[in-house]
């Protein structure tokens, strides 16, 4: 809102013979007598976007600039941060000014000398949330979700910036997933727009939230106003966020003035957010004009509303006399502006406003925030054309990116985490998350050695547990983030050999309090689902597995899941990634798993296996053509290395004998 002036200023602000002063504070030591070294300052102070598109939005994070010219000075002065006040002189006689903070700067590049003058280029602290933000430590923190408050002082504490916000429209949503490859500047301006505001920086370097029916109006008399010129009223009569699967509005009438949400906020889930943007909004009406120079008041912020008053009367010797009416209204709008400051204060108001087309770039699209999206990217320098989509779940991100350009096409298969709250639920990763015990005679999967092909089309995953006199417990950090209260369910399939028996149990890691236990000792040779749901009365849980055999039989484990809710097939943890990229180029398809050392290559010629590091295929491991098998090592009793398949017939004590053998060179 404007800076509150008084009575005195307010008098002699738009006088023509107004006088001012400046003063500069470099990180609290003033610049003494400023006037003799400040040439210009340039404050580019603007609530729409600068982006030459005259389309009205709420969508961003508004910033204030300042180029700040100063001669003769020296330069070891200058220091971070940067505070600039404007005086007005309010009383002659005892030479009194009032000053104006225009608020706190940070220098943003190393000034520039030319001849004996500096150029010093600002902006405010919203430079300070320039960095990718992570708000998986605070979701974790909480048990699984946080509240959009508390993300919001999240990352006003990593910017180092102090919130002066302390409510706002959804502010007790949770969310329980987060996305570092969005600045923390998004975030922000994604939060304030959800809440129906636009998201700034006070005077005092805080963060605040704007709302457009409830601005400041300055009163400016239309004799100080040098030209304008008008465009047609906008009045937000309609809200609607679209983002290629689902559409919400305030109206279907499309003939309605719209204001549109843009279409990659995370933070838009449903029909009534829109709803409630709308009312917040709603019937916000102001003139679209620019002006030309006016003299200038510090103390208007762009967020305020600028109302020109009063009219001129033709006189009967033909001149003309303004009349001071503040009730006729000539027109009404933002104050998006720019003001310089030369000994002089002048401001010149642009708040062009076009009619809102329907041409917001649509980049997420999903059942619900942070679900799924769809982005396409047109690199129109190496006519590469990049085409991502994927699906996010509380803690899951799937991802397949399809990369095509004039030579090849690349898909990138992804699983990044998922909504199982059992770490490593399938060995599949190293085992330091599971405690092992191994009787002498007994038996535990390991790495890659649960694998099973006949449970492709049958269950979800393709690993199993397979364990004989042993025991596996899972660690006190490997089930967490539960949140007490909340419904939860245990499930897998498994399958029992005879004289074999198992027991699995799920206790509270705090209280030691069993929540589910059930043990086998009926052969099952057939898969079998067990499903276990339960409230949770703790946040970290352990479960443990042991089996017994009075001679060799084996208990198999499969689909190990815990989720949040209701029975889910199995997913990967959050903390797992699994990855495949298929290539077709000229060279054939092209299958590489992501972190392995080898690449599968499938052509006219035949199918081979080659190293890979990178990306990049090197050494022939194996090579399936119409000519046979090549291959440069074999490891069975041995190794032998480029060596020939010799197939023969031999007769040894007069029986007939074929024998087949690798020959080495």
């Amino acid at each position: 809102m404007a800076y509150i002036t008084s009575n005195d200023y307010k008098n002699v602000i738009y006088s023509g013979d107004a006088r001012h002063k400046v003063k500069i504070i470099f990180n609290g030591v003033e610049l003494e007598d400023a006037d003799r070294y400040c040439e210009k300052i340039t404050r580019q102070a603007r609530i729409l976007p600068n982006d030459g598109s005259k389309r009205f939005s709420i969508d961003n994070f508004m910033s204030q600039e300042i180029e700040l010219i100063l001669h003769k000075i020296d330069t070891s002065i200058i220091q971070d941060q940067v505070e600039i006040s404007i005086g007005t002189l309010v009383d002659s006689e005892n030479d009194t000014y009032e000053y104006v903070p225009l608020g706190i700067f940070n220098i943003q590049d190393t000034p520039t000398t030319d001849k004996d003058k500096i150029t010093i280029k600002l902006r405010d602290n919203r430079v300070k949330f320039d960095f990718g933000y992570n708000a998986e430590p605070l979701i974790e923190e909480n048990g699984g979700t946080a509240t959009k408050l508390q993300i919001l002082n999240n990352i006003c504490s990593q910017a180092g910036v102090t919130n002066n916000v302390t409510s706002f429209l959804g502010q007790s949503d949770e969310i329980g997933i987060s996305d570092n490859t969005i600045t923390a500047t998004m975030y922000i301006a994604y939060i304030a727009s959800q809440a129906g505001a636009i998201a700034t920086i006070n005077r005092n370097g805080e963060l605040d939230f704007i709302y457009l029916n409830n601005l400041s109006t300055i009163k400016i008399p239309l004799y100080i106003v040098e030209k304008y010129e008008l465009g047609e009223p906008y009045t937000i009569e309609r809200v609607v966020y679209e983002d290629g699967i689902r559409k919400y509005q305030s109206s279907n009438d499309e003939t309605l003035s719209t204001l549109y949400i843009a279409s990659d906020n995370p933070y838009i889930s449903n029909q009534e957010q829109i709803d409630a943007i709308y009312d917040i909004l709603k019937n916000f009406t102001i003139d679209s004009c620019t002006t030309g120079k006016i003299y200038g008041d510090p103390a208007i912020d762009p967020y305020d509303i600028i109302e020109v008053y009063g009219y001129y009367q033709e006189l009967p010797n033909g001149n003309k006399q303004f009349v001071d009416d503040e009730d006729t209204v000539v027109f009404r709008t933002l104050a998006n502006h720019t003001m310089t400051y030369t000994g002089k204060i002048i401001s010149i108001y642009d708040t062009k406003i076009g009619k809102e087309a329907r041409n917001e770039n649509v980049s997420k699209i999903g059942e619900a925030s942070f679900r799924q999206y769809a982005k396409t990217a047109i690199n129109n320098i190496n006519y590469n054309i990049d085409l991502i989509v994927g699906e996010q779940n509380e803690q899951s991100e799937r991802i397949t990116d399809l990369q095509i350009d004039i030579n090849s096409i690349q898909s990138l298969f992804q699983i990044t985490g998922g909504t199982n709250l059992i770490k490593n639920s399938q060995f599949l990763l190293p085992d330091e998350v599971w405690d092992i015990v191994i009787s002498n005679n007994g038996y535990c999967t390991e790495l890659g050695q649960g694998y099973n092909a006949n449970l492709i089309g049958r269950t979800t995953a393709i690993a199993n547990i397979v364990m004989k006199d042993a025991s596996i417990t899972t660690k006190e950090n490997n089930i967490v983030g539960l949140k007490v209260g909340q419904q939860y369910t245990l499930n897998y399939y498994y399958t029992l050999d005879n004289n074999a028996t198992a027991t699995v149990t799920l206790t509270g890691a705090n209280s030691g309090n069993t929540i589910f236990t059930k043990t086998y000792n009926t052969s099952q040779s057939n898969l079998e689902r067990e499903i276990a749901t339960f409230t949770a009365n703790e946040t970290s849980y352990i479960l443990s597995i042991t089996t017994s055999t009075t001679l060799d039989g084996y208990f198999t484990i499969y689909d190990l899941m815990l989720n949040s809710g209701d029975i889910k097939n199995w997913e990967p943890s959050i903390s797992e990634v699994y990855s495949t990229v298929l290539k077709m180029s000229q060279l054939g398809l092209q299958v590489y798993a992501v972190g392995s050392q080898t690449v599968t290559l499938l052509t006219s010629m035949g199918f081979a296996i080659y190293t890979s590091s990178n990306g990049e295929i090197g050494q022939l491991v194996t090579n399936f053509t119409n000519s046979g098998i090549e291959t440069i090592d074999i490891i069975a009793s041995g190794k032998i290395k480029n060596g020939k398949w010799i197939q023969k017939d031999i007769t040894i004590n007069s029986y007939n004998h074929h024998i087949e053998y690798m020959e080495s060179d």
